[in-house]
């Protein structure tokens, strides 16, 4: 093949070809190196978190080994109350006054 015989405005179109393929291959390798960079940010961001959790929670178990677990056993004592004659009288636990001989009925009769 001569040289003439090629045309010219194909080898233009060609070589605009070649810049423009290679502009893309720079802002590629651009895009990628910030990605990257920013993947180190991301990767240091999350250690630094991991770490202030561990802080935290080794925090907590310190505080929390401080208080004493005491376990109390507690006794049921039933009393029961006698009451005699017309003046005695006897306070349940809903702060209700009973004399000797008398019935509750809370709600009738209103």
């Amino acid at each position: 093949m001569k040289l003439d015989d090629v045309p010219i405005n194909e080898l233009t179109k060609e070589g605009d070809a070649l810049d423009q393929s290679i502009a893309l291959n720079r802002i590629t390798l651009s895009l990628l190196q910030s990605q990257k960079e920013s993947n180190k940010r991301m990767f240091k961001i999350i250690i630094a978190l991991i770490i202030a959790f561990v802080v935290m929670f080794g925090a907590f178990l310190y505080y929390a080994s401080q208080w004493e677990n005491v376990e109390e056993v507690a006794e049921t004592i039933t009393t029961t109350q006698e009451v005699s004659g017309e003046d005695a009288e006897i306070n349940n636990v809903q702060g209700n006054q009973y004399n000797d001989n008398s019935v509750h009925n809370e709600g009738v009769g209103d």
